[in-house]
């Protein structure tokens, strides 16, 4: 297991982040969500503490723990004062490795899931979200929600649930990222003794096989909803191509960072064609995905949608003048500052870039990256993406009104 140390000496708080290089995107098809089930299943009970224990050691000290699963990984946190580190470490390694995935509460936990599906799938942001995903990727597990959909939810089982801890939950694919004051050289013995597996070999990863992009699909959704919801995707570089994904990084800023964007002047400010407008670019391993998200009055949203793929494509022909790059460039990198004024912000961006690329010194050059970037590689970067027929078109939009791409557009009843 990698350990990353980011040694903080006076800052008032210490985070242990454990980092799991598994997600929805390492899952069998008929198991979709086990990743984010099994992160539901660690804060259960252990082999020598039953449920709720960790949680009252934790909170007694006042300490703080959470987990996020996501399509490429897990990650566990936990915040405590200095003093109480030793125990952060005992009861992380506890938690994440030693599990019980006791069946009585892989039931109650069900419950608790299913009504999490059941929620997101009321949330028209959510909804959207999601069916960008499995209209974009034709094919392979990028295609599927993180919390998995409700037949894998009600049929994964606890044996299931065990064997995919065991063969995922291995040290080649974890990282414990430390932010505060860590101390010296001495915690490695112990976070040693703390972080046992038993023999075995790390699987391969299966997340690139069979992931193909649909670039010209058309998707509508009818809800209970006043606006349209809507995404136009593209595909994006993967984040193992670093140079051209931190150029795409500053496209995303360039194009729907603020109120400067260049989406937000020309179609919120100028056109009036949107209430909302921004961007979202998670760059994935085999295939990044770069999506515009905006709300519109259902009259306009084929004109929102043609006035998208108008600004978008125009960044891979034209290059952007050098005070819009500036800006971007400037906003990218005090926005990766601020998020590491924090431990938790620190574990959190130094085990992303990590556990996405593999190499633990990348966060620390990130900025670095940003500031080489031009004019030239951003074209560079989305040539070949940002093209009117690579673009996937989702709507979520009001009951009872046309959905807004007509003839030959999918139309999902909900």
């Amino acid at each position: 297991m990698t350990v990353l140390r980011i040694d903080r000496p006076g800052w008032p708080v210490v985070t242990a982040d454990v980092w799991v290089a598994t997600g929805s995107a390492c899952e069998e098809p008929g198991q979709a969500g086990i990743s984010h089930f099994l992160e539901h299943m660690m804060f259960k009970g252990t082999a020598t503490r039953g449920p709720g224990e960790l949680d009252r050691l934790v909170e007694g000290v006042g300490g703080h723990w959470n987990a996020g699963t996501s399509k490429d990984f897990t990650h566990y946190y936990l915040t405590v004062p200095p003093d109480h580190r030793s125990l952060a470490l005992d009861a992380l390694s506890d938690a994440v490795l030693r599990s019980t995935i006791d069946p009585e509460e892989v039931e109650r936990e069900r419950s608790v899931i299913l009504e999490e599906w059941r929620r997101s799938e009321d949330n028209p942001g959510n909804v959207l979200y999601t069916r960008s995903y499995e209209a974009a990727f034709g094919s392979g597990p990028y295609r599927w929600p993180v919390i998995g959909r409700r037949e894998t939810i009600e049929s994964i089982t606890r044996e299931q649930l065990a064997a995919y801890h065991a063969g995922r939950y291995r040290p080649g694919r974890m990282a414990l990222v430390l932010a505060g004051p860590v101390g010296g050289d001495a915690i490695l013995d112990e976070i040693g003794g703390l972080f046992t597996w038993p023999q075995g070999d790390d699987p391969s990863d299966p997340v690139a096989e069979g992931t193909t992009w649909t670039g010209g699909r058309e998707l509508a959704i009818a809800k209970d909803v006043r606006e349209v919801y809507l995404s136009i995707s593209w595909p994006a570089p993967a984040v193992t191509d670093e140079k051209e994904m931190v150029a795409a990084d500053v496209a995303q800023y360039l194009l729907g960072e603020g109120r400067a964007s260049r989406l937000y002047q020309k179609i919120h400010e100028e056109e009036r064609l949107v209430t909302t407008i921004g961007t979202h670019y998670p760059a994935h391993r085999p295939m990044g995905i770069f999506m515009v998200l905006a709300t519109c009055e259902p009259a306009k949203a084929v004109a929102a949608r043609e006035a998208i793929v108008r600004e978008v494509t125009a960044l891979a022909t034209e290059k952007p003048a050098a005070a819009e790059l500036a800006r971007a460039k400037r906003l990218l990198t005090s926005h990766h500052t601020f998020g590491r004024e924090t431990t938790t912000g620190h574990t959190s961006s130094a085990g992303y870039h990590h556990v996405m690329t593999g190499r633990p010194e990348f966060d620390d050059e990130y900025q670095d990256l940003v500031a080489r970037v031009t004019a030239a590689s951003v074209g560079k970067a989305v040539a070949g993406h940002f093209t009117a027929e690579q673009a996937v078109a989702v709507a979520v939009h009001p009951q009872g009104t046309p959905a807004p791409w007509g003839n030959g557009a999918e139309e999902e009843a909900r």
